[in-house]
């Protein structure tokens, strides 16, 4: 089934705004793998986090405490009273400073203010537990510390033991195992065991049964939630600890660690899946994206440890591929901005930004300097020309940016290249790297880059290009006329450097040699594009891009010349910066605006103010970091932001099946189908039907669809736009059906929207086994009646679980009902009620103008008297498709405010709105052409408004403003119906004047 345009233009937008205000979870993760210099750490156990910041990692060779610059590793060689190098459990008490450590051999406790590790040994109540193992540790403060060892709880008495305390079993007489303990927000102390969920009672001193589950085994305490995992792969469930009520949710493989996230959001870590993360709010569950071999993605399935750390950076224990960490709280929007001044940003134009190999950003502008960002702690170190020091940078004027093999940057500036120098965080002129090379000093750079085989290119405005060969410690210099000196250098994927002047372009091979020349004397003379090129980039694909004053062209090959990139509705760019995202998306700057380019189909999105992007002056650079963050340099400021968040190919089109039929019976549909899963179908249900549907939240054109029916053919189908399909006849076996979508962009939906389906066989196949089944189901039934407690229980579970999926149901369908109307689709009066607080407080935050029309259909009811109800219904509903089309914006409310009334609220800067608005509605009434005979006004239907506008912080109420409003559309009744009163902030009398609704302004207001 296909949206309605107005019905799929409110979707996309609504949930286009959704995704990007919640962050696309998968996408826009950023895992980092922690190194340990030379430390081999290939599994971490557990993690904490002391009250100075350091992040201590318990792993099988020892305890690791980690910071970027010293990671130190406590073992027995440098503690001997640990008993053991393998660190299972860890906890922090913040009053004494001291981190309680469990490890395989026992437990011991360590103080950060003396440095001392004291052993504290544990006493349990029988001496048949021989295990001293300590496999979690829960810690309120130094006089609550629990652990669990030797399948029981441990407590802390303060005399450096830690003793065994009971725990009652669900059923009286029986021996229990303990898994984890946790303290919940409360200061409440939990316990999973083998029978279920056990919690502390202080007055008694022992364990009470809270709540028989079966598998019950990690527990992690979240506020006032406790996250429990089941075992054998049988999900997550939420347990809140102040009304008892539990939740169950669908994640794969054994739980290991729950931990939340500053957004809110629960991750949950499994033993050989990977990581998931839950929406409590929704209850949607994602999948983190796992890829070992690229640098920024889950690079493990085998998750130990989850930890929250500061900052909004959560760590991460693997089994296999050590310590990792994400971080939350990268910025993901266009309005992440650093300016000149601030954070010791330099000033001036940004025309070099670059990323080196430990992942710090530099940036060089053509007045103050160079200066180097950290993107995780938002530092900024600005480097400036000072000639007292020695080791300061030999100009402020910088034009490139590069690194050596060694790891050395190289910088262009207007006296010379110069040498950073990490050890002194200082910088020497590059002439003097090697005795003999030529002194560089007092020579303005142009370019400079750095070759396949490691040499430097560097471009000087005499004329001069030289190629630096630093293995072989000597150089080559070409010398050009000062007119067609490169103003830009690229090195391709070959090894070739591409030259590029206002002039020409020039090839050199890996050797140095030129082979090829340019003139620019246009495209269409067989040169390159009028004006030059100053910038060059090489995409992922190898295409090789070039920009200039008159645009955007693509190198096709030596036979097949340079193609000009057409830019749809734009004169011709003026190329600033080229650079690829993740998805191979081409972005190109072009001083104001930013345009992505797909070049799978051509298509070419403009981004400039519209979507936030509003730079102060001339946009001179931009460059897309290894972790997908963008920088984009411009005058006095520098924007970043995530580009997986903003590039098209992030956001395809959505597929969901809608309605299941068998023999022309409707099955299931909806939510219903979405939960079934799977459907068995008898011998006799031939023919069967599939719809679905779906929402593309970037391009409202042309959706079709492809299917696939795994069992019948591993092929996909195209289905075009049909949004159905048909099957009959089908063999009996196991089948697998899936869709997805494909817009008029080519791109494709990332997750199939899939039922499995099973056609039994024929009843005569199935009746040799007719006499086995009848055993085999006597031998059930005894083996049901042995364990019928246990299945009661779970069929329990199962009842209370569905019980839940309906009422979810019921009330999201109930939401509905009480917020909308049912004959218009619009908001009903308690929907407009909440609209109306919602937009007025969002115009006075941000010191906007609110207007609200309240509207009547003229002579409503003699038109009901004499047309009849059911035509007085269509009005209606004519009415609000009108509405809906003339106020588009998704923060506009409009709502049947009652009977034939309608009231719109809307929120802008310009007073002057509200004219165009009613003038764009009296106009689309009009164009209903709605004959209303009865009339005394016109001979078709028309419309009285009552428009009110004012500065949102000077409302006093609600209630007075629709009041303002009631009494402006009285007037216009008043003043002979067909027209709009305005009141508050009257508009500008010569729009007035405009075809449309008559105006009439209401005085005193």
């Amino acid at each position: 089934m296909a949206f309605p345009p107005d019905k799929r233009f409110i979707t996309a937008l609504i949930v286009l705004l959704f995704i990007l205000s919640s962050s696309l979870i998968g996408e826009s993760l950023y895992f980092e793998k922690r190194d340990f210099s030379n430390l081999t750490i290939p599994s971490v156990s557990c993690i904490a986090q002391d009250n100075r910041g350091y992040i201590w990692v318990g792993t099988p060779g020892g305890l690791l405490r980690y910071d970027s610059r010293k990671p130190i590793l406590i073992n027995k060689k440098n503690f001997p009273v640990l008993p053991s190098d393998q660190i299972l459990s860890l906890g922090f008490v913040i009053d004494t400073e001291e981190l309680w450590i469990g490890t395989s051999g026992g437990m011991v406790r360590y103080s950060l203010q003396t440095n001392k590790m004291e052993r504290v040994q544990l006493r349990y109540r029988t001496s048949e537990k021989i295990s001293s193992a300590v496999v979690s540790i829960a810690v309120r403060d130094s006089k609550r510390v629990f652990a669990v060892s030797g399948n029981s709880i441990v407590r802390y008495n303060g005399d450096d033991n830690m003793e065994e305390i009971p725990v009652d079993p669900a059923i009286s007489g029986r021996n229990i195992d303990v898994y984890e303990v946790a303290f919940d927000a409360d200061g409440n102390l939990w316990a999973t065991a083998s029978d279920g969920l056990k919690r502390w009672d202080e007055n008694i001193s022992r364990f009470k049964h809270a709540q028989t589950l079966e598998n019950a085994f990690s527990l992690d305490a979240i506020g006032n939630n406790l996250w429990i995992g089941l075992g054998a792969g049988e999900g997550l469930i939420r347990y809140r600890s102040e009304s008892g009520i539990i939740e169950f949710f669908e994640v794969p493989g054994d739980t290991t660690a729950v931990a939340s996230d500053p957004d809110g959001l629960i991750w949950v870590g499994t033993e050989n899946d990977g990581i998931y993360i839950i929406n409590p709010g929704s209850g949607n569950i994602t999948s983190c994206d796992y890829d070992p071999e690229h640098p920024y993605k889950l690079p493990s399935k085998r998750i130990e440890s989850l930890f929250p750390g500061r900052n909004g950076r959560l760590w991460i224990g693997t089994a296999d591929t050590g310590l990792i960490s994400v971080d939350n709280n990268k910025s993901n929007h266009l309005s992440y901005i650093r300016r000149s001044g601030t954070n010791g940003l330099p000033s001036g134009s940004f025309q070099a930004i670059f990323e080196d190999s430990l992942g710090y950003i530099w940036v060089g502008s053509n007045l103050g300097g160079v200066a180097r960002i950290d993107p995780i702690t938002g530092s900024v170190h600005q480097y400036r020309n000072n000639p007292m020091d020695q080791f300061s940078i030999m100009s402020d004027h910088i034009s490139g940016i590069v690194e050596d093999d060694t790891g050395r940057l190289w910088i262009g500036t207007d006296k010379g290249p110069a040498l950073y120098l990490p050890e002194v965080d200082g910088f020497e002129p590059a002439g003097n790297m090697i005795s003999g090379w030529p002194d560089f000093r007092g020579q303005k750079v142009i370019a400079l880059v750095r070759g396949l085989d490691g040499s430097i290119w560097i471009s000087f405005m005499n004329g001069s290009l030289y190629r630096l060969n630093l293995q072989e410690r000597e150089y080559k210099v070409y010398n050009f006329p000062s007119s067609t000196v490169p103003a830009v250098l690229f090195i391709d994927e070959k090894g070739t450097l591409w030259a590029g002047s206002g002039k020409n372009l020039r090839l050199f091979n890996s050797k140095g040699e030129l082979i090829r020349t340019w003139q620019a004397t246009g495209i269409e003379n067989g040169g390159i594009q009028q004006g030059g090129i100053t910038e060059i980039f090489s995409d992922s694909r190898g295409q090789i891009w070039l920009g200039g004053p008159s645009g955007l062209s693509m190198f096709k090959g030596f036979n097949k010349g340079i193609e000009l990139v057409a830019v749809p509705s734009l004169p011709l760019i003026n190329v600033s910066g080229i650079s690829e995202d993740d998805g191979g998306f081409i972005w190109v700057a072009d001083g104001r605006q930013i345009h992505i380019f797909n070049p799978d189909t051509e298509y070419i999105t403009t981004m400039g103010s519209e979507a936030g992007f509003t730079p102060s002056g001339f946009v001179s650079d931009l460059f897309i970091t290894r972790s997908g963050t963008m920088y984009v340099g411009a005058n006095n400021e520098i924007w970043n932001y995530n580009s997986f968040v903003i590039s098209p190919r992030s956001i395809t089109p959505e597929v969901y099946l809608e309605e299941l039929s068998i023999m022309n019976k409707v099955i299931a549909s909806g939510y219903s189908l979405d939960g079934m899963g799977s459907k068995t179908l008898n011998s006799d249900e031939k023919v069967f039907s599939i719809s679905f549907e779906a929402v593309d939240y970037r391009y409202l054109g042309t959706i079709d669809f492809q299917y696939q029916m795994q069992g019948v053919s591993d092929l996909w189908v195209d289905n075009g736009s049909n949004d159905s399909v048909t099957f009959a006849n089908l063999s009996p076996g196991n089948y697998l059906f899936s869709v997805r979508a494909v817009n008029n962009l080519g791109d494709i939906s990332r997750k199939e929207a899939s039922i499995s389906l099973k056609v039994e066989r024929s009843y005569w196949q199935r009746t040799p086994a007719l006499i086995m089944y009848i055993i085999v189901a006597g031998v059930l039934m005894v083996l049901f009646l042995q364990f019928w407690k246990g299945h009661l229980m779970k069929a329990q579970i199962t009842e209370l679980e569905e019980a839940r999926k309906k009422i979810i149901v019921a009330n999201k369908k109930l939401a509905f009902l009480t917020m909308n109307d049912s004959l218009t689709g619009l908001l009903n009066r308690r929907g407009f009620d909440k609209g109306i607080s919602h937009a007025l407080g969002t115009a006075q935050r941000n010191s906007l103008m609110i207007t609200m029309f309240m509207m009547d259909v003229d002579f409503f009811k003699l038109y009901n008297d004499n047309y009849g109800h059911v035509r007085g219904d269509d009005v209606l509903r004519g009415m609000g498709k009108a509405l809906s089309l003339v106020f588009g914006r998704s923060t506009d409310i409009i709502a049947r405010y009652g009977g034939e009334e309608f009231a719109v609220v809307f929120v802008g800067e310009n007073p002057n709105a509200s004219v165009t608005l009613a003038n764009d509605l009296g106009l689309a009434i009009e164009e209903l052409g709605i004959p209303h005979e009865f009339s005394s006004v016109s001979p078709l239907l028309t419309l009285s408004v009552g428009s009110v506008t004012i500065k949102a912080e000077e409302v006093e109420s609600v209630e007075s403003f629709i009041q303002r409003a009631d009494e402006a559309l009285y007037a216009a009744k008043e003043g002979g119906r067909n027209r709009v009163c305005y009141t508050g902030i009257i508009p500008e009398l010569p729009l007035l004047m405009k075809n449309g609704l008559k105006p009439l302004v209401l005085t005193g207001g």
